[in-house]
């Protein structure tokens, strides 16, 4: 982590740098002194002014999915959403449509590719949600057309204040998005900023900064939180329990429905 940058390099991180970063620093990077991945990590520690920006080992990043998926009774499909890093048999398995309702718990994703987030977010929402990422060079806008297959079943979202980031986000798009939709478990993170990763192999670093500020039908984060506070049920913060409940109702239910 602590190589040496060569010029070239620096400039490349300078530009990228002033290309994408969006809150103010505390003061101005002297560029000359950059010559070291450490005298980097240093500065972004010292000059930024959020809680996210930062310089770390390119072999920290271990992308370990603890995604899975469950089917419960009573028709009802599970999905463990930890993370955004193999997300591909999520998307395989909710295009099914097999199932007339789906848990989708991310109560512990901490954010991740927005890409990724977009084609699970697609396929949950019955009518169209914009999604605008401000960044410092001008805004990015995504039109979400949804998924008229999805209409009719009912969808709740797992959450806590590990929700975070992207994972946020795709909260709020299906709420938006689906009024078959209900959000269960405690507020979220309330990460109202996301951002970029310029990743350098050969001098084994990832450099992240904040690079954006996000918005879903217009509202930011903060007031999507207002718009569904009663829709937040702490109680049901401690997911195990909620999901132990869920799946004995759910067992009753299709037993009365074989009674019958």
């Amino acid at each position: 982590m602590f190589g040496y940058i060569p010029s070239r390099e620096r400039n490349s991180i300078r530009t990228f740098y002033e290309e994408n970063y969006l809150c103010p620093m505390k003061k101005e990077i002297d560029w000359k002194t950059v010559r070291t991945v450490k005298k980097l990590s240093e500065c972004v520690r010292e000059y930024r002014s959020d809680s996210y920006s930062k310089v770390v080992p390119f072999n920290a990043l271990k992308p370990d999915s603890g995604n899975h998926i469950l089917n419960f009774p009573n028709d009802t499909l599970y999905i463990c959403l930890a993370d955004f890093n193999d997300t591909d048999n999520i998307c395989k398995r909710i295009e099914k449509g097999d199932y007339n309702a789906l848990i989708l718990n991310i109560s512990v994703n901490p954010g991740g590719s927005v890409q990724k987030m977009l084609n699970i977010a697609g396929l949950l929402i019955t009518k169209p949600v914009d999604l605008c990422l401000d960044y410092r060079s001008g805004t990015r806008k995504y039109a979400i057309y949804g998924n008229p297959d999805m209409e009719g079943k009912d969808i709740c979202i797992l959450t806590s204040k590990n929700t975070v980031s992207s994972a946020e986000i795709l909260a709020y798009i299906i709420k938006e998005g689906n009024p078959d939709s209900s959000i269960k478990g405690g507020r979220t993170f309330g990460k109202a900023e996301g951002q970029v990763s310029r990743i350098n192999r050969k001098y084994k670093y990832v450099f992240s900064l904040t690079a954006y500020v996000w918005s879903v039908n217009g509202l930011t984060c903060g007031q999507l939180q207002e718009k569904y506070s009663d829709d937040f049920d702490d109680e049901a913060a401690d997911i195990s329990e909620y999901l132990e409940k869920f799946g004995a109702e759910a067992g009753v239910r299709n037993q009365e429905r074989l009674n019958t």
